[in-house]
């Protein structure tokens, strides 16, 4: 049964050989996943984003202890009573936030600027999209479906050459 507060279940659970906040919370969270939040990196950045500390943002250093994991408790906790969602939905948010590597610092305030921008925002908008597009077709090799050679049969040997 976990307790309405994780911290003495978590406190107990880190007295284990190889169990450290994050992987207590991580059990917990499991058990719990409405009220208990896994102890990420995403969560624990995104929460602590505007809190002192260097480096901030996504590169905050993160010390895994039990006292980290109180101030996120406490950030989840006010996020879970204010818009009615479940802990697990809140390290959703988070983990996404963080492998797009978005900027939460920009808020709102950025999207009413564009609004406000017009047509002309519109243009460098569309401008800008265009260098994404150039940047994504340099990152790889995309093939098209007539350059994939149908497989031949008897032995398989490798194309690559060998040094």
């Amino acid at each position: 049964m976990i307790p309405k507060q994780p911290l003495p279940t978590l406190k107990i659970l880190t007295n284990l050989k190889g169990i450290g906040p994050a992987t207590a919370s991580l059990l917990l969270s499991v058990a719990a996943p409405d009220v208990v939040p896994f102890f990420s990196d995403e969560l624990f950045r995104w929460c602590m984003w505007d809190e002192s500390g260097s480096p901030g943002g996504w590169q905050r250093k993160i010390k895994y202890n039990v006292k980290e994991y109180e101030m996120l408790l406490e950030k989840v906790g006010v996020l879970i009573k204010r818009l009615g969602v479940r802990a697990v939905d809140v390290e959703r948010v988070a983990w996404v936030l963080g492998k797009e590597n978005v900027d939460v610092s920009a808020g709102i305030d950025g999207v009413e600027e564009e609004e406000k921008a017009g047509e002309d925002g519109a243009e460098e908008k569309e401008a800008m999209e265009e260098k994404a597009v150039k940047k994504e077709v340099k990152k790889g090799t995309k093939r098209k479906a007539s350059e994939i050679k149908p497989p031949t049969e008897g032995t398989r040997k490798s194309t690559r050459t060998r040094n």
